[in-house]
């Protein structure tokens, strides 16, 4: 986007003001959001230990402790992709002298505006006929199209990339043993019950 030194001067003041802000309470918001689901999985685990002694309940919790998607690898996730929000902001913050450089607005530099309306939009304001303006006019177009394609692209070779590393599987292994404990008991259990309810059938 192309803008004139007043707006960049204006945007330049501004945002160091309102962004630091804008991040505050991006993370009151999400301390709502991260209450209600912290309930919501208080919810979840309560259900669980209530069904705790149901080989499904036991089954589902092996496979999601296996799976690396239990409730111990969703609160890591979580804290890494916390961890990452305050990282990206604090490299764009750093980047852009608290987001009061322009580069965080805009990829162009000062006075390309005013260039580009001495040079290309002036001779269209100044044209008599409207066939000759309508030409200029488009002649002005195409060549804003094209220097916004030649705009060099911000270079975010070191922006900050998100990383997370679930439990390795023998950790997970080690937390799933319990967990197989009780279903192989469970099934040993079940098994031998219905085995000795088999012997006494009457089959006549």
């Amino acid at each position: 986007m192309m803008c004139d030194k007043s707006f960049m001067d204006y945007r330049r003041k501004r945002y160091p003001i309102t962004e630091p802000v804008k991040v505050r309470y991006i993370d009151k918001v999400l301390g709502v959001k991260e209450t209600h689901l912290n309930d919501l999985v208080r919810q979840r685990q309560l259900a669980d230990s209530i069904a705790g002694s149901s080989p499904i309940v036991l089954y589902e919790n092996l496979m999601s402790v296996l799976a690396g998607t239990d409730f111990g690898n969703f609160e890591r996730f979580k804290s890494n992709v916390k961890s990452y929000r305050n990282e990206v902001a604090d490299y764009v913050r750093s980047k852009t002298d608290n987001f009061a450089s322009t580069s965080y607005f805009t990829t162009c530099k000062e006075g390309d505006w005013e260039k580009f309306i001495e040079v290309y939009y002036k001779p269209v304001m100044e044209a008599k006929d409207k066939e000759t303006k309508a030409k200029l006019y488009q002649g002005a177009m195409n060549r804003y199209q094209q220097m916004m394609k030649e705009t060099p692209s911000l270079n975010l070779q070191d922006f900050p990339k998100f990383t997370y590393q679930p439990r390795g599987i023998r950790m997970s292994l080690q937390q799933a043993i319990p967990a197989i404990g009780l279903l192989i008991f469970a099934s040993i259990l079940f098994f031998s019950l219905s085995f000795v309810a088999f012997l006494k059938y009457d089959v006549t």
